[in-house]
């Protein structure tokens, strides 16, 4: 994808700061988490009886991924991937489809600068 690859281009080339690019990904995802936490809650409350939704499917693969990101023996790298892949699910949530091909954008070109940086500490957060 081209916007990938341009992404993935400057953070390599130092012109855009990974740390920029994190920030950028927070802010997608609030959305998206605000949409999921508003489904999650009418649900379980029962104040909103809604029929199954598409986001529904999207709120369980994060769970899912989530589920397995908790195993204690996770490899970095596929706890990272995961994690890419559970932001990718919580935008999706929100519905807006111009947000997770950003958001999948910005997962690419940070993936490797991410594990480099886990690989240097315990820290997976």
């Amino acid at each position: 994808m081209g916007l990938s690859r341009a992404l993935r281009f400057h953070v390599s080339a130092r012109h855009i700061v990974p740390a920029d690019v994190l920030t950028t990904r927070v802010v997608l995802d609030s959305d998206a988490v605000a949409s999921a936490a508003k489904a999650v809650v009418q649900d379980e409350t029962g104040q909103n009886t809604r029929t199954p939704q598409p986001s529904d499917v999207h709120l369980r693969r994060a769970g899912e991924l989530l589920a397995e990101m908790r195993d204690p023996g996770i490899a970095t790298e596929r706890f990272h991937d995961l994690d890419a892949r559970f932001h990718r699910e919580l935008c999706a949530v929100a519905g807006n489809p111009v947000t997770d091909i950003i958001l999948a954008s910005l997962s690419s070109s940070i993936l490797d600068y991410v594990c480099a940086a886990a690989a240097a500490t315990d820290d997976r957060s």
